[in-house]
């Protein structure tokens, strides 16, 4: 009988411990709200990033057509200098065949004054 009074003392104890049982219910409804609010910001913030996504897909289809403008531009104005540098290389080469006769001419009429 000596060998079973600690197991009955320990029995004893568990018993008492289970009876002085607290109730969590309360605790529980309280983790579950919180676990609920917690999802609903989550789906919150999931929009405001699947907004954010947009727009930047947006914002960077606006810059590559931006930037198609600006080469499309930048080839306008090298075309555009290019005819503008012949057009002044074919003025300067008409004024230097103009300046040789009028030269010329001056030449001749100098000539035919002084004799």
């Amino acid at each position: 009988m000596r060998k079973h009074i600690p197991l009955l003392i320990v029995m004893a104890l568990l018993t008492a411990g289970c009876a002085t049982g607290r109730n969590y219910q309360t605790d529980l409804d309280a983790l579950n709200s919180k676990v609920d609010n917690l999802q609903s910001q989550l789906t919150a913030k999931n929009r405001d990033l699947a907004a954010l996504q947009d727009q930047l897909r947006n914002t960077q289809e606006q810059l590559r057509a931006a930037q198609t403008q600006l080469e499309l531009a930048s080839r306008a104005k090298a075309e555009a200098e290019s005819r503008l540098y012949q057009a002044l290389d074919k003025l300067a080469a008409q004024k230097k065949s103009s300046s040789s006769t009028a030269t010329t001419q001056t030449v001749t009429a100098d000539k035919t004054y002084i004799k």
